[in-house]
């Protein structure tokens, strides 16, 4: 459990053990300190877990706050993309020797990542200052969370590792075996469906979210 409150998660994981039944495993509940206000200390997270871990089977990133960036992009991109980057090598591991599409990594987005953004969903140029307006650096944030979903998607997916966005939705994105490996860079929509099937993004947005033929290269430039 990362948190960067040690007491906090230490009385989490004591309620937790406490009020649900011991299932059949030799798995533990473990406190890993991170604090996502700034680039030293997760990469500080990422080798302290990398030195406890060999393995990494479901990595759920939601938010966190990091200085010197817009602070939507900071708080919703920039510490959660580092951790991901610098635990690729136990996600593969996990991947490689676990069950196909089990190992996955969970990205938390918004509706406002439709609602609030720009034209084709991000604004490079407004990435370091923003754009003026909270609502849509909100939503450009929100977008670009979606943006590295897919972007590792495309990057990774031939290495078994499945990358899944949610909102609301996390726990079934993360664990549900009904998200296969062959719906690898989906968005999972509450309650429990898969966007892109019973409904699908706006117009606008599918080019810069479109992992193969028409790609716009916008989660690779970002």
């Amino acid at each position: 459990m990362a948190s960067r409150s040690q007491t906090r998660a230490e009385a989490a994981i004591k309620t937790i053990i406490s009020t649900s039944s011991a299932p059949k495993t030799d798995g533990k509940l473990n406190f890993l300190h991170l604090d996502l206000n700034g680039l030293l200390s997760v990469k500080a997270g990422a080798t302290s877990f990398a030195s406890q871990e060999s393995k990494l089977e479901v990595l759920s990133n939601n938010t966190s706050t990091v200085q010197s960036f817009e602070a939507m992009i900071g708080m919703h991109c920039i510490a959660t993309l580092l951790f991901t980057e610098l635990l690729v090598q136990q996600l593969r591991k996990a991947a490689s020797e676990g069950e196909n599409g089990r190992t996955r990594v969970v990205w938390t987005s918004s509706g406002m990542a439709e609602e609030g953004s720009l034209k084709n969903g991000i604004e490079f140029s407004a990435l370091d200052n923003g754009t003026g307006s909270l609502w849509i650096n909100y939503g450009q944030s929100k977008f670009e969370t979606w943006l590295l979903g897919r972007e590792f998607a495309r990057r990774y997916g031939g290495d078994g590792m499945r990358q899944c966005l949610g909102a609301y939705t996390e726990v079934y994105a993360g664990l549900s075996e009904e998200v296969g490996l062959q719906k690898n860079g989906t968005y999972v929509i509450p309650w429990w469906r898969v966007y892109g099937e019973e409904v699908a993004p706006p117009k606008n947005l599918c080019g810069a979210l479109r992992m193969e033929k028409g790609r716009l290269g916008y989660g690779e430039k970002f």
